[in-house]
């Protein structure tokens, strides 16, 4: 009980959105909860309520985890006017295979947070040889956006600049994921 309300009590908007990591690394004591009430059931109809869902999450979980773990070649990274950044990554051959339009990409940027997965909507053509997602530098001075534009600011001399620090960037790629909006299209 303790462990939920702790977990609830970190669920607040505000503490998600100043202090991420505070609300993300408590919410995987969900596992243990799940854990010690599937071992211990009160009754087997709570067995098969928390069951199924914690193996659905397992299985899930272990089929995304080796195409989360792929690291992408950053091969752009460049300012746009309104605080809009750009960011271009080589496809790895899951994505040259499975990439369609109005899929979207999680990245994470291990360099500025190594929890933080953001979802974007995939910007350049299937077609394409790299793959380019659009953001807003946006929230506080801290927030995962604006530390992005401000590597981007400070690696204004290019990624091909091998005193830039995006030139090293390292980033992961999860996706793509969605389908084609319009398949009688296709």
């Amino acid at each position: 009980v303790v462990a939920m309300i702790f977990i609830v009590v970190l669920a607040h908007p505000w503490i998600r959105r100043k202090a991420f990591e505070l609300f993300y690394y408590p919410h995987h004591m969900f596992l243990i909860y799940a854990t010690i009430l599937a071992a211990h059931p009160t009754t087997p109809r709570t067995a098969g309520f928390v069951l199924p869902g914690f193996l659905l999450y397992l299985v899930s979980r272990a089929v995304a985890a080796p195409q989360a773990l792929t690291t992408a070649r950053c091969t752009e990274l460049t300012l746009q006017p309104d605080s809009v950044i750009k960011l271009a990554f080589a496809k790895s051959a899951w994505m040259r295979r499975l990439l369609r339009l109005g899929d979207y990409v999680y990245v994470q940027i291990p360099s500025i947070s190594g929890v933080q997965w953001h979802p974007f909507s995939v910007a350049s053509s299937p077609l394409m040889e790299h793959v380019h997602v659009y953001f807003k530098a946006v929230g506080a001075r801290d927030s995962w956006t604006r530390q992005v534009y401000a590597l981007a600011e400070s690696s204004a001399s290019g990624i091909e600049d091998p005193t830039s620090p995006a030139s090293s960037l390292r980033l992961y790629v999860a996706g793509p994921f969605g389908s084609d909006p319009h398949p009688y299209l296709s």
